[in-house]
């Protein structure tokens, strides 16, 4: 009798961690949480230029962010890559 019992808890507690596990697995599969980070990742980068400088503009592409700058010298478009957050290049404009 006293295995009996013995092995219907442990039957028991199988069947709650089966439960658990398979719970984490549809959220995590669902995109609830863990694994790999979103797409939507904030980036974190602060750009040199000069004080009084305010952001016009923000234009994304998949491959590019396009940002436009107004104040502290001449007007400019800075491109940055998303994915690392370097400075791709930069674009004065004139009048």
């Amino acid at each position: 009798m006293r295995a009996l019992k013995i092995l219907v808890v442990v039957m028991g507690v199988m069947i709650v961690a089966g439960t658990v596990i398979l719970g984490v697995l549809i959220v995590r599969r669902s995109g609830g949480g863990g694994g790999e980070p979103a797409a939507t990742t904030a980036l974190l980068r602060q750009l040199d230029e000069p004080s009084g400088t305010t952001v016009a503009a923000i234009a994304l592409s998949p491959d590019r962010l396009a940002i436009q700058l107004r104040g502290g010298g001449p007007d400019r478009v800075v491109l940055v890559d998303p994915r690392n957050g370097a400075t791709v290049a930069r674009v004065a404009l004139t009048r």
